[in-house]
Order: C-alpha cells, then structure tokens, then sequence
C-alpha cells in the first residue's frame, strides 16, 4: 500500500510539473501599439488634427528591455508634438509591474480616463455641464514588457510573483538608457517653444523608470528644470530614493513628488520581501 501512495504521489507530481510547465507562457517582448503610428507617418495630417492628437487618448512609445524605444513610436511622437506645437503640457505615465500597452490593459484604460478628465472644462457654477475640450494636455503612454512570464495564462497571477528580480532591472535598463534619451528629445522641444513643460509619472516598477531616468537632472540645482516627476508608490529601494529626497530645489517648485497609499499592498509587502528591505 504505502508503494503505491509513493508512486501515486511520484506521478502526480511529474503530471503537475508538466502542467506549469506548459501553462508556464513567455510575455513576448514586442510592441502592441505600433500601428497607430506606422499609420500616422504613412499619412500625415496636412493641418492640425482636430481635437489635436494625443488629448483624448494618449500617443503611445514601448520599450524593449534593452532600454530602445519602439523606433517608429518614437519618430511619431517626436513629428506629432513638432506639427502641433501645441503649446501646452504633456503627461507622461509609465506603467509598472505586470503592465504593459496591450488594448484594454487596465492601466492604459485608466490613464486614458485621466487624461480626458484633465482637458474636460466645465463651469464653476454648474458642475454637471457638459465638458468641453480644453486640449491643454497631451497625454503619452509608455509601455514596457511588465512581465517577462505568465505562470498560469492568467493577468496578474499571484504565481507570477517571482517575475519580479527580472523586472526590476528592466526597469533600470529602460529608464538609464531609454525614457531618459526621450526626455532630451522633449528637452529640445521645451526649449524650442513646441510645448511648455511635461510631468512624468511612474507607478510601481514604473517608478523605478522614471527615478533612474531623471536622477541625473535631479542632482543639478543651479538648472532650472519646470518638469516635474511623480512618483506612485514607487518599487524602488531606500538606498536609491534617499539621495534625491534629501535635495533641496532653492526655493523653487519640487521636482520630484513621490506619492505612497497604504493600500498597495504589491508594494508595500511584495516589495519588502523581495528586497528584503
């Protein structure tokens, strides 16, 4: 009797092994959001489009995870922004962990939301109106691979876990090399009048993105930057956050902004345990 429970238990186990193994699928890491722009480049507007691109669904740019910008997003973005000139702010928001610019990704869903929100106008004394289009921001997606593996075909497993390590040095890789090399593009494009300023927001490992992005401008006072970073619930460890705290803007507007909610427990414990911090 006890044979067989052992060899019921052995070939349980080789049928459970296979079984994750095969439910065990690799994210690919390629873009989802390039036709828009492949479609943008093929034909241009010949005059502003109406409302101007970007204000009631965010342009989109994806990242590999060597840290390069999808190169036809990019050169749309970058030619949308110059045939605008629109004057105004761009918003930025880079996904986190288990994200990425797939359609109907719940983070490209609610920054969408966001962002028709910021350019809805209505009166003070009617609140109920109906919204009229400021198109005073723009808004723009950064996607990225936020999981490398999908354990049991299912979004946001709690199996995928341990996708994390790998992760969080993609994220490194695309904000050092990638959103970093975009943000001097939208530099140029600041200084040459073609937009006023942008505001970069990051959540979770998108924080992390945005940090090593920026951490460079973050260290020279004596520049006047009017950008500003956000960091949300940011999955970046102490070590690296607490130089850029401690820096002092000489009187002026904060640069970097970190948001914490007591809620996000992806963050507040999966990330503690992960790093063990």
């Amino acid at each position: 009797m006890v044979g067989s429970i052992e060899e019921f238990l052995r070939w349980a186990g080789i049928v459970i092994l296979c079984l994750g193994i095969n439910a065990c699928t690799t994210v690919p890491d390629s873009p989802y959001q390039e036709a828009w722009a492949a479609t943008l480049l093929a034909n241009p507007p010949h005059e502003k489009a109406v409302p101007p691109l970007g204000t009631s669904s965010p342009l989109i740019v994806e990242f590999d995870d060597a840290g390069a910008a999808n190169v036809v997003q990019r050169r749309a973005l970058l030619e949308t922004i110059d045939r605008q000139a629109a004057a105004g702010t761009l918003l930025i928001f880079v996904h986190g962990w288990h994200n990425n610019a797939k359609p109907g990704n719940e983070n490209l869903k609610g920054f969408t939301s966001f962002l028709r929100e910021m350019n809805c106008k209505k009166p003070s004394e009617d609140p109920s109106a109906k919204c009229e289009s400021s198109n005073q921001y723009t808004g723009v997606y950064i996607g990225w691979r936020g999981d490398s593996q999908n354990l049991l075909g299912i979004e946001h497993e709690v199996a995928d876990f341990w996708t994390f390590w790998d992760r969080q040095s993609t994220s490194v890789k695309i904000g050092e090399k990638g959103l970093k090399s975009l943000l001097e593009d939208l530099d140029a494009r600041v200084a040459s009048k073609k937009v006023d300023r942008y505001a970069v927001i990051g959540h979770s490992l998108g924080g992390s993105v945005v940090l090593h992005a920026v951490k460079d401008r973050l260290k020279h006072d004596d520049v006047v930057d009017d950008n500003l970073y956000v960091l949300i619930n940011p999955a970046v460890a102490a070590t690296e956050y607490l130089p850029y705290r401690l820096l002092k803007n000489k009187g002026r507007i904060p640069k970097l902004v970190t948001l914490q909610a007591k809620n996000d427990y992806a963050v507040r414990y999966g990330f503690r345990i992960a790093t063990l911090t």
